[in-house]
């Protein structure tokens, strides 16, 4: 899934990839615009509209809206796998497919050990449904590192269950945009979890088995690169 401002390049790279054998498509999500604290249409140091990419709970409907998700299941696809860009040792992983299998569940979501200072969704019941709670939404008084697993944002899906139109919450995220305050709305996948039945799969995060080591900046990859290099030629990848 790209977003507008990297849907060209990405499609063009995919398109010199891509084989009859491994064909690679992509799909853009969607587009939205940021406001002022007011509610009006923020404009950005220029005078223009300011455009956002509302998050990736845009996944299932903008893979709907495409025709992508059509053609895999026309084609006898079941499993889909979805995982963040910056994450480089979430790779497909014939284990983690069989187990969501076995497990029966529409949703399988990868969690991984917390270390310090990491923050992110967790798995928790909610009126007795377990599902991915984002940090933001539990109670202020309960002590999140009672959980000690959290949200990779690596999921397995099963093709048939997502092929639905979900009510996603629209969070509003505060950001600064050109100095200014602006308001943009977004959809967080991990939400599916409250509509789908889950499975979560407590994956780990160090040595060739490692399947969560983001990379949020350039300094990480440096820092990160000696684990990610073992981990994917432990798996052949490299």
């Amino acid at each position: 899934m790209t977003s507008f401002a990297t849907d060209d390049v990405i499609r063009q790279m995919a398109e010199a990839l891509s084989t009859r054998r491994c064909p690679i498509k992509t799909f853009p999500q969607l587009i939205s615009l940021r406001v002022t604290p007011d509610g009006e249409l923020f404009e950005d140091g220029a005078g223009a509209l300011s455009c956002h990419a509302p998050g990736h709970g845009d996944l299932t409907f903008a893979l709907r809206r495409s025709g992508i998700l059509k053609d895999f299941r026309d084609r006898g696809g079941r499993v889909l796998m979805m995982s963040n860009v910056d994450n480089l040792t979430a790779t497909l992983d014939p284990a983690v497919i069989g187990a969501h299998l076995e497990s029966g569940a529409a949703l399988t979501a990868e969690m991984a050990p917390k270390e310090p200072g990491d923050q992110g969704g967790a798995p928790a019941r909610v009126d007795g449904k377990p599902q991915i709670v984002e940090s933001f939404r539990f109670p202020k008084d309960f002590d999140q590192e009672r959980i000690p697993v959290f949200n990779t944002n690596t999921f397995v899906l099963d093709a048939e269950a997502i092929d639905a139109d979900f009510p996603l919450t629209w969070f509003a995220v505060n950001k600064t945009v050109d100095d200014k305050p602006a308001v943009q709305f977004e959809r967080l996948v991990g939400e599916l979890t409250a509509f789908l039945e889950p499975a979560f799969l407590r994956v780990e995060r160090h040595g060739p088995d490692a399947r969560f080591q983001p990379i949020k900046i350039p300094e990480d990859l440096h820092k990160e690169l000696p684990g990610i290099v073992k981990a994917l030629e432990a798996r052949g990848s490299l």
